[in-house]
């Protein structure tokens, strides 16, 4: 059979304690929020949890994407 998902992607990125104590309990080990921003992955599963992330819009290479904003920051 399919595998169940294990990683959560909160809609429009909004979450509460109480949202994510219910995923934790269906079983999913990561949420992804909306936040943009670097993760830090370490060997604590915490971490894994409301990781941030950049929405790329479609039409735009990731290397056009993240060279814009590189060159937002210089």
């Amino acid at each position: 059979g399919v595998p169940a998902p294990t990683c959560y992607t909160y809609p429009f990125g909004a979450y509460t304690a109480e949202t994510e104590n219910l995923i934790r309990s269906m079983g999913f080990v990561c949420t992804l929020s909306c936040e943009k921003r670097i993760n830090t992955l370490t060997r604590d599963p915490e971490c894994l949890y409301r990781l941030g992330r950049f929405n790329r819009p479609s039409g735009i290479s990731t290397e056009k994407f993240f060279g814009n904003m590189l060159k937002d920051l210089t």
